[in-house]
């Protein structure tokens, strides 16, 4: 095996590598994984960085001649910081249906905007990372599949959990304005009236009473 390749070489050594090695053909699997810690990638010069832009547009070119029929891409424990490089990946891959970004330092929801267009992702997993992490609450929880949803709609799976659907309402474009009666303290058109309606209450409710009283005598 030669220990030197022309960037080239290294591109069609990559290619056959990940079909022969990591690629499940009857799941249409990705294994990608750790890949930074290949010893056989390492040894003709390969040095897999997903924070490098050289290697993963090196990487995404080889993907697309070798396994263009990806369905499922294992991304995990790969120390992937940023998603700036992989903006090229929904173009190229738009039918993925399952992604994993455990276990890399992802900082916020906002850097998955750079793989928007994945319109048929209906798993994603991003557990131990930064943006998961610092999730506190139930709250902070919904937040974050909020978030997430506006980016990937048709995710149905998030973190290994099921994703309950968003019930939408369609509504008009033109939202009709209607002009409501001048809001006023009370319905009484004078304080005479009121005063009348208060004696009359306080009669019905004494009288009321008392009935109730001498029937329980």
């Amino acid at each position: 095996m030669k220990t030197y390749m022309e960037p080239k070489e290294q591109e069609e050594y990559l290619m056959n590598y990940l079909r022969s090695r990591r690629f499940t053909e009857a799941t249409k699997a990705l294994d990608l994984s750790s890949l930074g810690l290949d010893e056989e990638l390492k040894s003709v010069g390969i040095r897999p960085d997903f924070n490098n832009r050289i290697f993963v547009s090196m990487l995404l070119r080889a993907m697309k001649d070798a396994t263009p029929d990806t369905f499922i891409l294992n991304l995990s424990s790969n120390r992937i910081n940023s998603l700036v490089s992989l903006r090229e990946f929904s173009s190229l891959f738009p039918d993925i249906q399952s992604i994993n970004f455990e276990r890399n330092f992802i900082p916020t929801v906002d850097d998955l905007d750079n793989i928007r267009g994945l319109d048929k992702l209906r798993e994603l997993i991003l557990l131990n990372n930064p943006l998961r992490n610092r999730l506190k609450s139930d709250m902070d929880v919904d937040k974050y599949t909020r978030e997430l949803l506006k980016i990937f709609p048709a995710l149905r799976v998030l973190d290994q959990k099921e994703v309950q659907p968003v019930i939408q309402f369609d509504l008009p474009s033109e939202i009709i304005v209607m002009n409501l009666p001048e809001r006023k303290q009370n319905f009484y058109d004078s304080e005479a009236t009121k005063n009348l309606v208060e004696v009359f209450l306080k009669k019905y409710v004494s009288y009321n009473m008392n009935l109730c009283t001498t029937a329980i005598n």
